[in-house]
C-alpha cells in the first residue's frame, strides 16, 4: 500500500483535480484498488463523485478515530470503481492546538487507521491549501507529495518556495515522503511550452508529463465521472493516463 497526498498552498491549482483524475485511472485503467479521503472542508472531490454532507465523513471518522468505518464505495451501474471517505464542513471549525504534541496525536491515530487498510494498493488524500495539524499529520503519514504547478512564472516561483518549506517540514516531522510537481492547465502556445520547457529543466522533481488545458475534464466533474469514462480519447484522458503511468514507474 502507498499512500499519496495531493497539496498546494493555495487553492484552484487543480489539485483535487489532479487527486481523482489519478485515482481514476489507477482504478480503470489499471485495476487497483484505490480509496480517495477527501481533507478539504470545500468538499469539491466529495460533490464530484456523490451528494456533499454524508453520514459518513472524515471529520467523523478523525473524532471518532475510525476510517474504516466511514468509507463510502463508488460505484457505477453496479459495478465497484473505487472508495471514498467524504468530506466535511466541520473540518473547518475542527482546530487543534498548535503544540506538536496535538499533532503527533492525530498522526499516530490516522497512522493506525491506515495500516488497517492494507487491503488497497494506493491511498489518495486530497488536502486543504493549508499546514495545519490534520496536514501536517497526513503529510507524516504520506509515501509521496505531489503538487500541480500552473504553467506561469509567478507558479514556478511558487513551486520552488513550496519546495523549500516541504523539505524543512520533513525534516520538522522527521519524515521521508518523496515530493513531486506536475505541470497543469497547459497553454497550446509554443513561446508557453519552450518556456515552461527551460523552467522545469530547472527542477528535479517537476515530473515530464504535462496536464493540457483541456475543459473535458471540468464538465467530467460536473456529471460525477472520471475523464477517462467520460471522453476516453480526450486531452485531458490521454494527458491523465501519462501522467499515472510516469507516476506508477516513480513509486515502483
Amino acid at each position: 500500500m502507498k499512500i499519496i497526498s495531493f497539496i498546494t498552498e493555495k487553492g484552484g491549482t487543480g489539485k483535487t483535480t489532479g487527486a481523482r483524475e489519478v485515482a481514476g485511472v489507477l482504478s480503470l485503467v489499471h485495476n487497483k484498488k484505490v480509496l480517495l479521503i477527501d481533507c478539504d472542508f470545500q468538499q469539491n472531490l466529495t460533490e464530484s463523485l456523490i451528494e456533499a454532507d454524508q453520514e459518513k465523513n472524515i471529520f467523523r471518522a478523525i473524532k471518532e478515530k475510525d476510517l474504516k468505518g466511514n468509507i463510502i464505495p463508488i460505484e457505477r451501474d453496479g459495478k465497484h470503481i473505487l472508495d471514498l471517505i467524504p468530506a466535511s464542513l466541520n473540518l473547518k471549525d475542527l482546530e487543534y492546538k498548535k503544540d506538536s504534541v496535538d499533532m503527533e496525536m492525530i498522526y499516530l491515530d490516522l497512522k493506525k487507521g491506515l495500516e488497517q487498510l492494507q487491503e488497497y494498493d494506493y491511498i489518495i488524500i486530497d488536502c486543504r491549501p493549508d499546514m495545519r495539524a490534520i496536514e501536517r499529520a497526513v503529510l507524516k503519514c504520506s509515501n509521496y507529495v505531489i503538487t500541480p504547478v500552473e504553467a506561469h512564472l509567478f507558479s514556478f516561483r511558487g513551486f520552488e518556495l513550496l519546495e523549500n518549506f516541504i523539505q524543512a517540514l520533513k525534516k520538522d516531522l522527521n519524515t521521508q515522503f518523496i515530493h513531486f510537481g506536475y505541470i497543469n492547465r497547459l497553454q497550446n502556445d509554443k513561446e508557453i511550452l519552450e518556456a515552461t520547457e527551460d523552467v522545469r529543466n530547472s527542477f528535479d522533481n517537476i515530473l515530464d508529463t504535462p496536464i493540457r488545458d483541456n475543459l473535458k475534464i471540468f464538465k467530467a466533474s460536473q456529471t460525477g465521472h472520471f475523464i477517462i469514462e467520460y471522453s476516453s480519447t480526450s486531452n485531458g484522458a490521454k494527458d491523465f493516463k501519462a501522467l499515472t503511468k510516469e507516476l506508477l514507474n516513480k513509486w515502483q
